[in-house]
């Protein structure tokens, strides 16, 4: 009867670690969870490096704040960078790796 008892503490000691191990690494959370990658890109020369964020798969990603830039105004995210279709934050969902550009004005 001990050593049954012990076998199963055992057990759970072993699986509670797995799942610790497991949900702390985030290559395999991209894997478990199909998340990808939104790169959020200032879109002007010796611009700030990109920032990106992980985004679970069919689900919106959060608007960044807006960024500043001595003589210009920001003018949104957008899909392209030739800024014609702007990112809806509210609707648009995450699918695959995507770029989103900003533009100035």
């Amino acid at each position: 009867m001990k050593k049954t008892v012990l076998n199963y503490v055992v057990i759970a000691a072993i699986a509670i670690t797995v799942v610790f191990i497991v949900s702390s690494c985030e290559q395999i959370k991209d894997v478990l969870y199909e998340r990808y990658t939104v790169t959020f890109d200032l879109n002007y020369e010796g611009n700030p490096a990109a920032t990106t964020v992980k985004v679970e798969e069919g689900k919106t990603v959060s608007e960044p704040s807006k960024p500043t830039r001595t003589g210009w105004d920001f003018a949104g995210w957008f899909k392209e960078a030739s800024g014609r279709t702007a990112w809806n934050f509210n609707a648009e969902v995450v699918n695959s790796d995507i770029l989103i550009t900003n533009h100035w004005s």
